[in-house]
C-alpha cells in the first residue's frame, strides 16, 4: 500500500497555501463620493472631539480594522496618522 501523501513535494505545498491565500481575498470595494464625504467627516470629528473612532483598510484583497483617535491628517498626502 503506498502513502499518497509521499508524493507532495514542496513546490505543490506552496502551490497550495497560494490557492487558500487567494480564495479568501475580497475584491477592494468601489466607494462613492458621499462615502468618501462620510469617511472624511468620521475622521474630522474624531480629531477634532478626540473621540474613539474605528478604521476598516483593504490591502492586498484583506480588510484590517483599527480602532484609536485621529492625532493628525496630512490633506498633501492625503495620509491619515491615529494611535
Amino acid at each position: 500500500m503506498t502513502e499518497p501523501w509521499k508524493c507532495i513535494t514542496q513546490k505543490h505545498v506552496k502551490l497550495l497555501k497560494n490557492a487558500k491565500y487567494d480564495y479568501y481575498k475580497s475584491p477592494r470595494p468601489l466607494l462613492d463620493e458621499s462615502q468618501i464625504e462620510g469617511m472624511e467627516q468620521k475622521l474630522s470629528e474624531s480629531l477634532e472631539n478626540q473621540s474613539i473612532i474605528e478604521i476598516k483598510t483593504c490591502k492586498d484583497g484583506y480588510f484590517n480594522s483599527r480602532v484609536g483617535i485621529v492625532q493628525k491628517i496630512d490633506p498633501y498626502t492625503i495620509k491619515k496618522s491615529y494611535n
